[in-house]
């Protein structure tokens, strides 16, 4: 059941986001409209729909992102894993708590700089 809804809400979040949907939406909105000479009730019912299909689609597309961003974090981690050097803990950053993300970013930036340090005191040396 989860596999098909995610299957279906990644369909779903495609279709929605092409600009021909967006004209027959458009198109059939302004036909009803005129068909119903833009009445209140056609204005309610419209809106209704409207809102309902806005609620829908945040649905779809929140699980599009989740999806789209666990794959993404495996990717990444296999990289991590697969960089001789690289540090594992970074592997399951998104687990940690803020604190912990800070001083690793800290932790990086140092390194970062010492490595630019013997690189230009190596460059120097040339």
């Amino acid at each position: 059941m989860k596999e098909t809804f995610r299957q279906f809400a990644a369909y779903m979040s495609k279709v929605a986001a092409s600009p021909r949907v967006l004209l027959v939406v458009v198109a059939m909105l302004g036909l009803s409209g005129w068909y119903y000479n833009f009445s209140e009730k056609w204005e309610h019912t419209t809106t209704f729909i409207l809102a309902i299909a806005t609620f829908l689609m945040i649905f779809f597309l929140q699980n599009s992102q989740n999806f789209a961003e666990k794959v993404t974090h495996l990717k990444l981690d296999e990289l991590i894993r697969a960089i001789e050097g690289a540090r594992n803990e970074v592997v399951s950053a998104e687990k940690k708590q803020e604190h912990e993300i800070d001083a690793l970013g800290e932790i990086t930036i140092e390194e970062h700089k010492d490595a630019q340090l013997i690189q230009q005191c190596a460059a120097e040396r040339v």
